[in-house]
């Protein structure tokens, strides 16, 4: 009897491991899936996008406050000096004198002053008028109480009610005041208001009169509210100001700045300590219209404001960049793919850079040991020589690789003494002619020291012309002014100052003003500019 299963009995078995689904169910499982994916992928996109929104909105709103905060403290600290420019006249004891008796004939007393304030008055009036054509003044005046001219500079100047208002209230509390600013064909207008304090014996002494300077500021109000290298772009300073009554708008985007009226309560909400809007919330700006984030902030004792905004698309440019990408997830993930990639070929490259900096930096430090060894009043040199060539460099503004060459040719300029005599390098006396043709010849070794080390910088031939002279009286080839590179001349000034500024085997250190004249008297083989930087890097110093 045969035993075997039949076609028929097979089908009646179903294969435990089989799994059949429908087409429809297939279909609706598979947009069930898709549903999820993309419903959980819309939340985490929505609660990246939200974190990143509220992340974006906290570093604008912060960098507005410190912007329009920064901006005003500059103004303010321009207004200063000013204010310790007018000291030449207010603390000067003629014109304080001047004032108080002007002060007492005008108000009806002493009449025997009356000659002597007359006799005074040229000769005063041509000093304020000098003193106005050195520091560049539209106008200045000695003036009274309600206006009344003791002293001008000029002809001419003519003061409205609210500017005599305010000379009364400098004169009568006795504090700097500063004006609205006025535009007069073209030009912004600056008063600047400073009591001169009556001669006496007072313990507190009262303000005899006031001293009136008005100042051309167009180019100075134009270089502080322009945006510089830091600024973003969407980002722009406004100046207000406030006038008895009203608030100014200061508008310079035509070919002549103007002023324009506003409502106050336009900004009164834009305030830093008491703004109303929500972080996230823009508004149209009271000046153009546009859609923008804005912070205001006062100059302390001044009529102006500054108002920091930010347009809005600008300012959430980067949200809407990141938000777009986000829901793009096949583009995101290539990009993360590629920035992954990116990062990895960043990292190798910079780990290479780095093991060849540091074999740089560790054969340079080996150098310069074997230098001072060599020659004990060297130590410290070539760093000092680097650290002030590096200050020089960055007041100059030059390039990354510039400031490169320069620390690298400082730390190494004096390689090539390996090969000089100790005897002549340690000598206490002046060389003779043959050991400093000798001791000259360095700059020779240093060029075969160097020639197989690749810093990708032109070290050597820095090196090689520091020894230099403007006038033509160094070495080795006695190049002169612009044959000479710009770089050599900053390690020449360097060099000369620091050895200065140290002993020597053959003199005592010098101090800072002998070596600042010395570079002084010698200035035909430095450069001066350079010189002048050095002078004024370390009386900076001095003074701190």
């Amino acid at each position: 009897m045969n035993n075997m299963p039949t076609v028929d009995d097979l089908k009646q078995y179903k294969s435990a491991g089989s799994f059949y689904m429908p087409m429809k169910q297939l279909v609706l499982w598979c947009g069930l899936i898709l549903g999820l994916m993309f419903t959980l992928g819309l939340m985490v996109s929505h609660i990246l996008t939200s974190e990143r929104y509220d992340l974006v909105m906290q570093n604008v709103h912060s960098r507005l406050e410190v912007r329009a905060y920064a901006k005003a403290d500059l103004l303010k600290s321009w207004l200063r000096g000013i204010d310790q420019t007018s000291r030449n006249i207010t603390e000067s004891e003629t014109f304080r004198l001047y004032a108080t008796e002007a002060s007492l004939l005008d108000d009806g007393e002493r009449k025997e002053l009356s000659k002597s304030v007359s006799a005074q008055k040229p000769y005063l009036e041509k000093a304020l008028a000098e003193y106005a054509q050195r520091y560049n003044l539209m106008q200045a005046a000695l003036i009274g109480h309600a206006g009344k001219m003791f002293l001008t500079a000029t002809d001419g100047l003519v003061l409205t009610h609210d500017q005599k208002k305010l000379i009364d209230v400098a004169i009568i509390c006795g504090d700097v005041q500063v004006a609205p600013l006025n535009v007069d064909d073209g030009s912004m207008l600056l008063m600047h208001i400073k009591p001169v304090f009556a001669m006496g014996d007072d313990d507190k002494p009262k303000a005899a009169a006031a001293f009136v300077s008005i100042i051309n500021v167009s180019a100075d109000i134009t270089h502080y509210l322009s945006e510089g290298p830091l600024s973003l772009a969407g980002e722009r300073t406004r100046l207000l100001q406030k006038r008895t009554g009203m608030m100014e708008y200061l508008d310079m985007t035509r070919s002549m700045p103007a002023l324009f009226k506003i409502k106050p309560e336009l900004i009164d909400s834009l305030y830093v300590s008491d703004r109303v809007y929500p972080k996230d919330k823009a508004y149209d700006s009271p000046l153009d219209q546009e859609t923008v984030f804005g912070v205001a902030h006062p100059v302390v004792d001044t009529p102006f404001i500054l108002l920091q905004e930010y347009d809005k698309q600008a300012a959430l440019a980067y949200y809407y960049s990141y938000r777009n990408s986000v829901y793009l997830v096949m583009v995101l993930l290539v990009l993360a793919i590629a920035a992954s990639l990116s990062a990895l070929l960043v990292y190798v490259m910079s780990t290479r850079n780095r093991i060849r900096v540091t074999h740089q930096q560790q054969m340079l430090n080996a150098l310069v040991r074997a230098v001072e060894i060599r020659d004990p009043y060297l130590s410290g040199h070539h760093e000092r020589m680097a650290r002030m060539s590096l200050r020089v460099a960055n007041m100059m503004r030059l390039t990354i690789p510039e400031r490169s060459t320069l620390y690298y040719s400082a730390m190494l300029s004096s390689v090539g003494k390996i090969f000089i005599p100790q005897k002549i390098l340690s000598k206490p006396g002046e060389l003779t002619a043959k050991e400093r043709e000798i001791l000259e010849a360095h700059v020779g070794h240093a060029e075969k020291v160097l020639i197989d080390i690749d810093f990708d910088l032109p070290v050597s031939e820095v090196i090689h012309q520091m020894y230099e002279r403007m006038d033509g009286s160094g070495y080795p080839e006695k190049l002169n002014g612009s044959q000479i590179s710009l770089l050599s001349r900053i390690l020449a000034v360097c060099d000369v100052y620091c050895a200065l500024t140290r002993p020597r085997s053959y003199r005592e250190a010098l101090s800072v003003e002998d070596a600042l004249d010395i570079l002084e008297k010698e200035s035909a083989k430095f450069d001066k500019g350079v010189a002048g930087i050095v002078r004024h890097i370390v009386q900076g110093q001095n003074e701190e």
